[in-house]
């Protein structure tokens, strides 16, 4: 099947690049110039197929034929990179995010049992004291990064809270996830900080095995007191740390992204802002900036059973990107994509992923936003961009933007 040709500035010679500026500059224009062809294609830049529309995309992430799991990439690294990071990499392999099932169910219930509605109550309370504490000593008129002093912050305090441990623990942690991160997305490069790496992984492993022992022996409401006093038995120690370290990695970082990118995105949209403002769309606010504004373009798979798939053949191995970028612009799904609307009902958004690999954390993260942006424009209603807006930035899989200058 030959595809249409593309016109964007996202496309090289017809090849689509999603890692390309233009994509992130402007996602309404490159979704309704690759949504206008062939809905799955071969980029060879990103060295991928591309599962463009919201059918494909929904299509893929239920399809037994592909394959999330990490672990052959993970082994292949420890081989070449050396045995240091061998710990390192099974940690990761206890992150559910990089398996399949059985293996994905086995780690992914007793958490998923975890978040129990009392739990999530309690949830909210801290995140209403959390966001009040953070904007209590801010006053109109001051100049200041509001991803550093916000939306970066409140995620990990409530995390922090969810696992039951010292807030003042959030800075160590974040500095153990960004090391984590420099292999968890650069598994194809040399560039990492090997000690940093190495420490950051024990670092995670002692702390989170003394907080799950004393939880054997003083179980408390906190989440890793719901997981290890379960009675599934189902996970060994270095899984339970995994899901810890996995809920503090992508519960962070995902949620800091999304409320800096929603901000970023709302100085375009004033009129949206005073629905915010009025509570006329705390309800649905939340999922349509997670459609437009998310910070996950695409999502990765292997393909597993080698197939036929829209008139292209998918061999073993191939690497497959579900682009939620541009499916959450599918006008076969959404009416008026291009138009945000708070108020929008019926907003199927894959911004959490879909099917059996649907975020946990979607309802937190859906709790933190509606709380924390109500709250902030409410108090300041004045927000404005300290100089230009900043520039968007991201790679073949996410989209965000680095700092966030305002005056409140």
């Amino acid at each position: 099947m030959t595809a249409a040709p593309v016109s964007t500035d996202a496309t090289f010679d017809g090849d689509i690049d999603l890692g390309h500026w233009s994509v992130n500059a402007d996602p309404d224009a490159f979704a309704a110039a690759v949504l206008a062809g062939d809905p799955i294609r071969r980029s060879v830049r990103n060295k991928a197929w591309l599962l463009l529309s919201y059918k494909a995309a929904t299509e893929g992430f239920l399809d037994a034929r592909f394959s999330s799991d990490r672990t052959r990439t993970f082994t292949r690294q420890i081989e070449r990179r050396g045995a240091a990071f061998e710990r390192s990499y099974e940690l990761l392999s206890g992150w559910m995010v990089f398996r399949d099932p059985p293996t994905h169910t086995r780690l992914r219930e007793p958490v998923r049992r975890a978040f129990t509605p009392r739990v999530m109550e309690r949830l909210r309370q801290s995140v209403v004291d959390t966001v009040a504490e953070l904007l209590e000593p801010l006053s109109t008129g001051d100049r200041l990064d509001l991803k550093a002093t916000f939306a970066n912050p409140l995620p990990a305090l409530v995390i922090a809270d969810l696992l039951g441990v010292a807030r003042e623990e959030r800075v160590r942690f974040q500095a153990w996830s960004d090391r984590l991160a420099e292999i968890v997305f650069s598994v194809e490069t040399d560039n990492y900080d090997e000690a940093g790496i190495v420490a950051a992984t024990e670092e995670f492993i002692s702390f989170f095995g003394e907080q799950i022992e004393h939880r054997r022996r003083n179980p408390g409401e906190d989440l890793i007191s719901k997981v290890v006093n379960s009675g599934l038995d189902e996970l060994t120690e270095l899984e339970v740390v995994g899901a810890c370290t996995l809920l503090l990695f992508a519960g962070h970082e995902t949620t800091t992204n999304l409320l800096a990118s929603s901000v970023r995105t709302l100085f375009d949209h004033p009129a949206e802002i005073e629905r915010i403002r009025r509570r006329e769309v705390e309800d649905t606010f939340c999922d349509e900036l997670m459609r437009v504004a998310g910070p996950a373009k695409a999502m990765v798979r292997k393909v597993a059973e080698a197939h036929e798939r829209g008139g292209h053949d998918f061999a073993v191995g191939d690497t497959v990107f579900l682009v939620m970028l541009v499916a959450n612009r599918d006008p076969a799904t959404f009416t008026d994509p291009a138009r945000l609307d708070l108020g929008r009902e019926y907003n199927p958004q894959l911004g959490f992923g879909w099917g059996s690999h649907l975020c946990l954390g979607a309802n937190l993260a859906r709790l933190e936003g509606t709380i924390a942006l109500g709250e902030l424009y409410r108090r300041f209603p004045g927000l404005a961009p300290d100089g230009e807006p900043p520039r968007w930035r991201g790679n073949p899989l996410g989209r965000s933007i680095r700092d966030l200058p305002v005056v409140l």
